[in-house]
């Protein structure tokens, strides 16, 4: 019988997990048929263990590659217990990839912290168009040498997470911010609570461009009373929203919460204030 063949679409991308198992993975890149399939397999750091499961990354691999001649696999170790190096592998990918392309991540296998990690690289960019196929089936019977789903798959079309998208201005307001912290080395409540005054905020973004004036005001109070509101509606808000920040007495003390310093550490990098 002659082979068929598919066109791949360039525009696609499938990332997957491995898990034990085969159809549960393989059905979502037969389904797209990406140019290319990020294939993650697990090594834990600390224990210094190597995935368990390489059978079955083996035999999905040899079937796909069988099925769709051309098809690009990229194989990459990840850390399964840690959510920070899943964003940052998820977050290169999509910025290498993230010309007009779709992705799509399967929810169906990772675990509790992988799954953190990928809501966390979903922040890297408004226009990045991700979907997140819950994949699982009726029959659920986990153990060593077989799959661990079975009979009939059920994807989930509806996003387990509706993304909100943080703009890359809210991001470089929040670098901003860090900075600004590290010249206030004095405002410390303790050695890891370190706290702003929305008036230093506010000498800090204008000297930076983040917050122009489109005109002085000779009463300094209220040029400074327009300011506040300015960084409050336009940025402090906003970042509070999204659970960046947190702002306590009486609104006048502003922390970076671990959220917050969890993005940076993801998103901080990509980015500079012009």
């Amino acid at each position: 019988m002659k082979k068929k063949l598919y066109n791949l679409n360039s525009s696609k991308v499938v990332i997957a997990f491995n898990r034990p198992e085969e159809n549960l993975i393989t059905d979502l890149v037969m389904k797209h048929k990406p140019a290319k399939f990020y294939y993650f397999t697990a090594y834990i750091r600390k224990t210094n263990q190597s995935d368990i499961f390489m059978s079955f990354y083996k035999r999905n691999v040899a079937f796909l590659r069988k099925q769709l001649s051309g098809l690009e696999i990229i194989t990459q170790k990840i850390d399964y217990t840690n959510e920070i190096e899943c964003s940052l592998a998820i977050t290169k990918i999509i910025l290498k990839e993230s010309n007009n392309s779709t992705f799509y991540i399967n929810l169906g296998t990772t675990t509790p912290m992988l799954a953190i990690g990928v809501y966390m690289a979903s922040l890297v960019n408004k226009n990045t168009k991700i979907k997140t196929p819950y994949i699982y089936s009726e029959v659920f019977e986990p153990n060593k040498k077989e799959k661990w789903h079975k009979g009939h798959l059920i994807n989930e079309k509806k996003n387990l997470f509706e993304f909100e998208f943080v703009s890359t201005g809210l991001i470089r307001a929040l670098k901003a911010i860090n900075e600004i912290l590290n010249e206030h080395p004095n405002n410390i409540v303790n050695i890891r609570d370190k706290y702003l005054y929305k008036t230093q905020i506010v000498d800090g973004f204008t000297s930076r461009g983040l917050l122009p004036l489109n005109s002085r005001n000779p009463d300094k109070k209220k040029e400074l009373s327009s300011l506040l509101g300015k960084l409050e509606y336009k940025f402090l808000k906003k970042l509070e929203e999204f659970g960046f920040i947190f702002i306590t007495g009486k609104r006048k003390r502003v922390y970076i919460s671990n959220k917050g310093k969890t993005a940076l550490h993801i998103l901080g990098p990509q980015l500079n204030y012009q």
